[in-house]
């Protein structure tokens, strides 16, 4: 968006994160904050260019992956027979989430969130609410972050790892093929999972044993070092969220 239109945007407009959270909160009621809803999820939240590029691909029988949908691509996935979403990019201060929660609710799709972080680690506790939510919803599902890139990646990989014990079809949710970039900032997700291959796999420890008894992200993210240009790539020129 051009400079001179994003600082009229905002003076018309809630800028700060809390107000934004606020005003998107779901259900959308009336005219005006629809319309804001679909301006900000096209232009501010970068949703033209998912319009055309939607970063989606099937993980296996019972799993997709995906950037953020428009409400047309939730129908889609209705169609094809999906039944949960879950969103692992938060997002709640774009008009993308309460059209997508909408869109969702219309189709009679589940939807959960729970939300990642593409350039830190989670925690045990995080990762016991995504064990929990993998084994108790319906599928097939899709699950999905902003640019279906990162932390789709990772929840890709760890649906592998939580329910299916395989290290190696995790490892290839993580590659160049859905834009996830290994030596920029975002590798810090590969390195929990092949920390986890190397200390936990060798001891015959399931991934979530691991978790429990091994895990220490302070110390993985300590070792990762991030490659200059990848991160300037992910980070300034394709402005990775």
């Amino acid at each position: 968006m051009p400079p001179t239109l994003k600082a009229l945007y905002r003076r018309v407009f809630p800028s700060r994160l809390q107000e934004r959270t606020a005003y998107f909160e779901p259900p959308l009621i009336g005219w005006q904050r629809r319309w804001h809803a679909w301006f900000d999820m096209l232009a501010m939240d970068h949703g033209f260019i998912r319009y055309f590029y939607t970063n989606f691909h099937k993980v296996d029988d019972q799993l997709y992956r995906s950037s953020q949908p428009l409400p047309h691509q939730v129908r889609k996935w209705q169609r094809m027979g999906v039944k949960t979403i879950i969103n692992l990019r938060g997002g709640m201060q774009y008009g993308s989430y309460p059209l997508e929660v909408e869109a969702a609710e219309q189709a009679g799709i589940a939807f959960e969130g729970l939300q990642l972080r593409s350039r830190a680690l989670p925690d045990v506790a995080q990762l016991e609410k995504l064990e929990a939510l993998l084994k108790s919803i319906t599928y097939p599902a899709v699950i999905h972050c902003k640019a279906g890139a990162d932390r789709a990646s990772l929840g890709s990989a760890l649906y592998f790892l939580i329910l299916h014990n395989d290290h190696e079809r995790a490892l290839s949710q993580m590659t160049l093929k859905y834009g996830h970039i290994k030596g920029s900032k975002t590798g810090v997700l590969d390195a929990m999972v092949e920390t986890y291959v190397r200390d936990g796999v060798p001891k015959g420890q399931s991934f979530m044993q691991w978790v429990r008894d091994g895990y220490d992200p302070d110390a993985i993210a300590a070792a990762f070092k991030p490659k200059f240009l990848s991160s300037f790539f992910g980070d300034t020129v394709l402005h990775r969220e």
